[in-house]
């Protein structure tokens, strides 16, 4: 009830500019992300085989309005006991349905990780029987390795993501930091 009276102040308060005109809002479609003024996200979880080891991973970020980003990933090697990393991730750049993502290490198996950057690429290739692709997560100890990464959008070689599934949502956004 709360929340629908809320809803119904905003549409009033939008409705009734003093100065008669109407706020620029999203297009309709976008009407999720306008909620939070996010233009582009990306979350995906699975596993894919990278260098013959059985990998879990799960991500989630997202790019506002003001250029800002947030997220965090997960990854687990299952072949290698404890073998983990995870973090923070701090930009993004999207192309209709391929995302660049790079990172902060604030998490790792090995000590000597953590703070270090992380980049991969996903690709959301639909629904149904579509197969998605991540690339590998690829560390670096680069200062501004993770905005190099999503503002120039390197390639790098993609894996099929055998069990689990990627959306990339929004606008086409290059180098939200």
């Amino acid at each position: 009830m709360i929340r629908t009276i809320l809803t119904l102040g905003l549409v009033v308060a939008f409705a009734a500019c003093s100065d008669g005109t109407t706020p620029d809002l999203l297009a309709p479609d976008d009407a999720a992300f306008a909620k939070n003024n996010v233009v582009a996200s990306a979350t995906g979880s699975g596993h894919a085989t990278f260098d013959d080891a059985w990998r879990t991973f799960s991500f989630n970020v997202r790019t506002r309005l003001d250029g800002s980003v947030d997220g965090r990933y997960q990854l687990h090697n299952r072949v290698v006991e404890g073998h983990f990393q995870a973090g923070h991730l701090t930009c993004m750049s999207v192309v209709g349905s391929t995302a660049w993502v790079a990172g902060t290490i604030d998490r790792s198996y090995d000590p000597d990780h953590v703070g270090r950057y992380v980049r991969f690429i996903v690709v959301d290739n639909g629904e149904g029987d579509a197969v998605d692709q991540i690339s590998w997560m690829y560390p670096s100890t680069n200062p501004g390795a993770d905005l190099e990464f999503c503002a120039n959008m390197y390639t790098a070689p993609l894996h099929e993501v055998e069990a689990g599934n990627i959306q990339v949502r929004g606008a086409d956004v290059i180098g939200g930091l």
